[in-house]
């Protein structure tokens, strides 16, 4: 096992999206210093991602990886005979790979091992290598996913808009601030249609919770896929993405490379203007 300049996210905990930006970090500080990154934190996804997919060997020899990995972090002779650094990332204490102090402990190490997914580096370096990280975070999705939205797009000659409604728990999150009744999406979808030139669209709809068959009357829209990186997959090939505050929409509106507009507050109305390209997430 080569282990020379290797940085390890060791901690996986988290929502899909949490760990797939702490993934997106690492890869972004792995390409620009030429290091090699190991991706614990994508345990139990790992399976779905094109730069953690493997055949069986692969998955014994990378489970034997971590373990060798844990068992150096726990132990002070080991870590000072492999040259190993432990740092660990809290949401009150982030990370910054890309400082300087952290760099040179990173790159003087033979072994970094971070704990937690508060992770960055700065937005530079992730715009800088944005492709070769969207081309390795790709997604491994079924052929019928795949063509989901492509379809859907040829058939109708239509501008795609994803829409992620994230409800569940954001009913309580920080008090229900970014909890958003079906009617605003719906409002904001339609003076979409009323302030563009665009004669058509399809409003693509990704929710946690079931949306109804009566939502977004009068206008054209269909259900994602309906599992967690099939909906991620679906809104990253869309024309645009809207959505609440959420790592997932925007992680999602990163990888795909598109614009995306972020309902932070109650809202009735939106532009074209109004969406953004995602230059950190």
């Amino acid at each position: 096992m080569t282990m020379r300049n290797t940085v390890v996210i060791e901690t996986p905990f988290g929502r899909l999206g949490n760990r797939l930006q702490t993934a997106a970090y690492a890869l972004a500080f792995s390409e620009e210093f030429n290091i090699k990154v190991k991706l614990p934190c994508l345990r139990g996804y790992d399976h779905l991602i094109s730069e953690t997919r493997t055949n069986k060997l692969g998955k014994i020899r990378r489970r034997i990886e971590y373990i060798i990995y844990k068992l150096i972090a726990n132990s002070k002779h080991l870590k000072k005979a492999l040259n190993c650094t432990v740092i660990s990332s809290t949401k009150k204490s982030p990370v910054n790979l890309s400082s300087q102090k952290i760099s040179r402990l990173i790159l003087s190490s033979r072994i970094s091992i971070i704990r937690g997914y508060y992770i960055y580096t700065h937005p530079s370096i992730l715009i800088r290598h944005a492709e070769k990280i969207r081309r390795r975070l790709a997604p491994v999705v079924e052929q019928s996913e795949f063509t989901f939205i492509s379809d859907k797009r040829i058939k109708e000659n239509s501008l795609v808009v994803g829409v992620h409604i994230r409800h569940g728990d954001y009913r309580v999150y920080r008090g229900g601030k970014y909890f958003f009744p079906i009617s605003m999406y719906e409002n904001l979808a339609k003076s979409l249609t009323i302030n563009s030139s665009e004669s058509s669209f399809v409003f693509l709809v990704c929710s946690d919770e079931y949306i109804p068959d009566s939502a977004f009357s009068g206008m054209n829209w269909i259900r994602g896929p309906g599992t967690t990186l099939g909906d991620f997959y679906a809104l990253s090939l869309c024309d645009l993405v809207m959505g609440p505050v959420s790592t997932f929409n925007r992680l999602s509106a990163f990888l795909g490379g598109i614009p995306r507009f972020e309902i932070q507050k109650p809202i009735d109305s939106l532009r074209f203007s109004d969406f953004k390209p995602v230059e950190r997430i």
